[in-house]
């Protein structure tokens, strides 16, 4: 049930097959992630993180998505590190915001490998480490996230220079 109530969730979302209408979307995605289903709670915290369908909250975006990235999902974590980076939802934390971005670079995630980077690269949330910041660039780029590929090549053509 709570996979059919996910996905209904999503074409209301996007208007699909019915007319699209973001408070439903979230009644759904609640009760698939009252049923744990991480992508609901991912769907429906993100809801609350940007005032989608539900009034805007930081507390109940936080306690949706802390249920979805407990459970590995890549969206969750990602949007965790951002909501304690930026400081929009809850309160600034960059220490929190780099474990979040490490649990979903862990897991292959190269737009969060090259955050992991630039964290490391300016020591926010984390001790600076250039050896570890290009490990991570690598990392990313590998998978082909342009902004690694570039910011790799900035790095080698400034190590070329000197």
């Amino acid at each position: 049930m709570a996979v059919a109530e996910l996905k209904l969730g999503l074409l209301y979302s996007w208007g699909k097959g019915v007319q699209q209408d973001d408070s439903k979307a979230a009644e759904l995605w609640r009760k698939a992630a009252i049923q744990g289903l991480p992508e609901a709670q991912q769907y429906l915290g993100y809801a609350y993180f940007s005032g989608t369908g539900v009034p805007k909250s930081g507390s109940d975006a936080v306690l949706w998505l802390n249920k979805a990235a407990e459970q590995g999902n890549v969206a969750a974590q990602i949007n965790l590190g951002v909501a304690y980076l930026t400081g929009e939802i809850v309160d600034k934390n960059p220490k929190l915001a780099f474990y979040w971005y490490e649990k979903a670079a862990q897991l292959n995630d190269s737009k969060a490998q090259f955050n992991v980077a630039l964290m490391y690269l300016k020591g926010v949330g984390v001790e600076q480490n250039d050896d570890l910041a290009i490990q991570w660039l690598k990392r990313s780029a590998a998978q082909g996230y342009r902004g690694a590929e570039e910011a790799l090549d900035r790095i080698h053509a400034a190590l070329k220079k000197t």
